[in-house]
């Protein structure tokens, strides 16, 4: 061990360099771009950059980090659709296709977090035919997901669709952090789209939690019944277009977040009764 004297002046100099680096802070939104193969996130700083951009979960992983030059105000990260930095891919059943997530984070100082840094979900949806349709950048974890949607008639014109994880009960504000344990309604919901006359029928399905480095549990079957009753028991459906159940709060092991996705499945009505299946 170094004699108290240097590992002093080492503390000094980091607190210094650091003081430094939190003057610096984003310049307006950054910009994500959803490719076939990659997704790019464009950012801009108001001064030279000299920290890190990266994975969440992945910094110790070059592959998945971006270093400021400390001269350009300019930095960019592209992420292989394919690489091992937590890209999260999710089928879609209503618009088919497929879903890419991540999480970047920018870091001004080289080795430190600090207030100055931001967090940004980048939410990628690509069509069957790969055709990319919509982008959406989060400056938190992810507390909605919106479902974009056909507009052909009455039938293909799909409702919109979100899904919540609310806070204490199916009124209660989004929740973005939480405490092991704590009362969480989760929450799902379509509004029709083009028509007053509601036509479809929701159900909920196939509902996975995952750590966003590969580890996860799934909730829901892909007919909609309960896994694990113990961390989400079965669906209530209060309406055609409406769902939800209360939870509580829960995590793995070491791991600070939970990610939760559901597939909602959007029939129309039985043409005949006019009821859902």
């Amino acid at each position: 061990m170094m004699k108290i004297l240097y590992f002093l002046l080492i503390l000094n100099l980091t607190v210094v360099f650091g003081a430094k680096n939190l003057k610096n802070k984003l310049f307006g939104e950054p910009r994500a771009v959803c490719g076939i193969h990659e997704i790019t996130v464009m950012m801009e700083t108001e001064l030279p950059f000299s920290g890190n951009v990266y994975a969440k979960g992945f910094f110790d992983r070059e592959a998945c980090r971006v270093k400021g030059d400390g001269i350009g105000n300019t930095v960019n990260i592209t992420i292989p659709i394919t690489s091992d930095c937590g890209m999260r891919k999710k089928r879609m059943v209503s618009p088919r296709g497929v879903s890419m997530e991540t999480t970047v984070i920018i870091m001004f100082h080289r080795l430190f977090l600090t207030k100055a840094d931001k967090a940004f979900h980048i939410l990628c949806q690509y069509q069957e035919m790969n055709t990319i349709y919509t982008q959406k950048l989060d400056v938190s974890q992810l507390p909605t997901t919106d479902i974009p949607t056909a507009n052909n008639d009455e039938q293909a014109v799909l409702p919109k669709c979100k899904y919540e994880v609310l806070e204490g009960g199916e009124n209660g504000p989004p929740l973005t952090y939480g405490a092991i344990g704590q009362p969480v309604y989760h929450k799902w919901t379509c509004s029709p789209q083009g028509s007053k006359r509601n036509v479809h029928c929701l159900t909920v399905h196939s509902c996975v939690v995952d750590d966003g480095q590969g580890l996860k549990q799934y909730l829901l079957d892909e007919k909609g019944c309960p896994v694990d009753p113990l961390l989400l028991d079965e669906i209530d459906y209060k309406g055609d277009l409406e769902a939800g159940r209360d939870s509580y709060v829960f995590k793995f092991a070491d791991k600070p977040t939970i990610f939760f996705s559901c597939q909602l499945r959007v029939e129309v009505k039985d043409p005949e009764s006019g009821m859902c299946k």
